[in-house]
């Protein structure tokens, strides 16, 4: 199984909130932690100078899955289906969504409601 981490998931696991271990159980034999390259900018972008090491070494043990045109089409998709029905969330949560629904992972996310069309999520 894939684990898409979403940015408040390590975020929360850099500042020892809460541990990825505790949200998401074991891992499995085979079982994989990755995240969003949009994920990354969005942690690096909110990285506290003493946090920088322990943030390299936590993103570079990640598998890291860049925005395709397929994932880019299935966020403007997304996003538009939720406007026509008075839902509003922002693109980078459409682009974190949509790869988590292309890459049959399942999003490992703090928000909920920004994803109702992923039904694969923890918590």
């Amino acid at each position: 199984m894939t684990y898409l981490l979403d940015s408040d998931v390590i975020i929360d696991h850099l500042r020892k909130k809460r541990r990825i271990q505790e949200i998401i159980g074991g891992l499995e034999p085979g079982d994989r932690l990755a995240c969003s390259v949009i994920s990354l900018a969005e942690v690096y972008s909110g990285m506290l100078p003493n946090e920088e090491t322990l943030t390299h070494e936590l993103l570079d043990s990640l598998i890291h899955i860049t925005v395709t045109k397929e994932i880019a089409e299935k966020a403007a998709e997304i996003k538009r289906q939720l406007q026509k029905h008075g839902r509003a969330i922002g693109l980078i949560d459409c682009l974190i969504a949509s790869t988590a629904i292309l890459e049959h992972a399942t999003l490992v996310t703090f928000n909920s409601k920004h994803y109702p069309t992923v039904h694969k999520k923890i918590p």
